[in-house]
């Protein structure tokens, strides 16, 4: 399962924080972009969304320390907490198959 999922993330530089973009002290801007490949290889219903544990079964994103907070899927409304360094894919895309997860401003 793992070959069937990509992901990539982006958080903001320094250069965000020392222009006022960010409060000091909070954390700066992060997205995690979680998208299925291959979708036709996955174990789903003919009639089925490749979504949830069905399909990605323990599969899981790492996160490095500066990602690391709780998301939510703008996509979904659904909220991925990443703040012990990982999130399940199967979680992320329970209801989809792609997400985009911005971090919490709180995170």
């Amino acid at each position: 399962m793992q070959r069937s999922v990509l992901a990539w993330s982006r958080l903001a530089d320094h250069a965000a924080v020392e222009h006022g973009a960010v409060e000091h002290g909070a954390s700066a801007p992060a997205v995690i972009a979680v998208v299925t490949r291959l979708a036709s290889l996955l174990d789903a219903a003919e009639d089925d969304l490749p979504a949830g544990k069905r399909s990605y079964g323990e599969t899981r994103v790492s996160v490095p320390r500066e990602l690391r907070g709780v998301f939510t899927d703008v996509l979904s409304g659904k909220t991925v907490d990443a703040s012990a360094g990982s999130f399940a894919v199967a979680e992320a895309l329970e209801e989809l198959p792609v997400a985009l997860l911005v971090r919490s401003p709180s995170s």
